[in-house]
Parts: structure tokens; C-alpha cells; sequence
């Protein structure tokens, strides 16, 4: 009788725990599966809901560093195709107040890649400190304009047509670099999805103390 209590009651669920762990890896080492955790109250129980609550945790910070790796190619990839249009361009012109303008873009875009890289070395804890990241006085409709003009650039003749409708400037209290990555998505977004001789319409405009930006295109949309 107590070989059979011990068999049902602690050998049989511990087998089971152990087919489980042996199989929420594959032979790569992927975590391809999870432990269901048992109605248990005893030891056993709580040793399973551990282990299934330690194996989601796992599994969540897997796919945060996944989704980060593809964040930071998206978020790279924008002023490095503005830096390589300006360069291409800054090289064909003759006027040194063209070349200027395009070296003024180059830098600029230089120096917020460098703090998109400091940011990225820090982002094991970024998700904590956001709230108190530094902020600032920021002029939307200049930020808008240096954001368009990028796209203006390196779209060209061959893309969409960026229209820019400022009603009036609006000064927000914000962290530059985070609104400056939010627009840029936005009309990333809203320029890949049109037809190649449409229109993409970023507009300002204020309400009181509200100032709200609106990104429109000429495209599918979302069904």
C-alpha cells in the first residue's frame, strides 16, 4: 500500500514534470514548448507552476529580444538611407548652399544614429527609466519639417509626394529623439503603402493645449 501511495502520489507526477522539462526544448535548444502545471496543492504542484510560470517568463524575454533586434534594424535603416541619399546628391550638385544643406542632413542624422546607438547599449533597462528620460522644449512644426524634408530626399522623383500643412508651430514638452523615431515610422509607413505618384499629407494643427499631428496617404489601408 505505501509503495502504491508513493507510485500515485510523488513517482508518477515527478516523471511526468520530467517528460515535460525534457521536452519544452528542442534539440537545437529552442524553446518550443511550455509546462502545464497540475491542479496540485502539495509540493509537487507548487514546484510545477513554478517551473510553468519560470517557462513563460523565458519565453516573453525570447521574443522581447527578438522584436529588439528587428526594432533597431527599422529604426538604423531610416536616417541611413537619408545619409546615403544626401551623400549621392551633395556629390552631383555645384552650389555650395546645396551641398551645405545636404552635409547640414548628413550630420544631423549622423548624430541621432550615435544616440540611437547609445540607446540601444542601454536598453536592458530603458523600459524602466522611460518615464524618466530627459525631455525638452521641442518646436513640432521644425521637427516635422527636418523629418519630411529626409523623406523628400530620399524618395525623390520616383516616390510619393510629401505635402507638409502647418497651421501653426506648437512647442510639446517630450523627449526629441523618441517623437522624432514615432513620426518617422509613421511616414515610413504611410510612403511604403502608397501608389508611387500619390500623396502623403503630414499636417499640424492645435486645439487649446492639445496639438495633434496627422500622417494621411492615398493607400489600401487596413481591411
Amino acid at each position: 500500500v505505501l509503495s502504491l501511495l508513493v507510485a500515485t502520489t510523488i513517482a508518477r507526477p515527478l516523471a511526468r514534470l520530467r517528460r515535460q522539462a525534457e521536452a519544452v526544448l528542442d534539440r537545437s535548444g529552442r524553446l518550443t514548448g511550455t509546462i502545464t502545471p497540475s491542479r496540485r496543492w502539495d509540493e509537487i504542484g507548487e514546484l510545477e507552476r513554478a517551473l510553468a510560470e519560470l517557462t513563460r517568463r523565458l519565453e516573453d524575454h525570447l521574443q522581447r529580444t527578438r522584436a529588439f533586434a528587428s526594432d533597431v534594424a527599422h529604426e538604423f535603416r531610416n536616417p541611413l538611407a537619408s545619409i546615403r541619399t544626401a551623400t549621392d546628391m551633395a556629390l552631383e550638385v555645384d552650389e555650395e548652399v546645396a551641398r551645405r544643406r545636404f552635409l547640414s542632413l548628413i550630420q544631423r542624422e549622423v548624430a541621432r544614429m550615435e544616440r540611437l546607438l547609445q540607446g540601444a547599449r542601454e536598453i536592458s533597462s530603458i523600459d524602466a527609466r522611460l518615464e524618466e528620460e530627459e525631455r525638452s522644449a521641442i518646436d513640432l512644426a521644425e521637427l516635422l519639417e527636418g523629418t519630411v524634408e529626409g523623406f523628400r530626399l530620399r524618395l525623390g522623383a520616383t516616390g510619393p509626394q510629401l505635402v507638409l500643412a502647418v497651421a501653426e508651430h506648437a512647442v510639446v514638452w517630450a523627449a526629441p529623439d523618441r517623437l522624432a523615431q514615432v513620426f518617422d515610422n509613421l511616414i515610413d509607413n504611410a510612403t511604403g503603402f502608397s501608389p508611387p505618384h500619390g500623396t502623403v499629407t503630414v499636417s499640424l494643427a492645435t486645439s487649446g493645449r492639445q496639438a495633434q499631428v496627422r500622417v494621411s496617404d492615398e493607400g489600401p489601408g487596413i481591411p
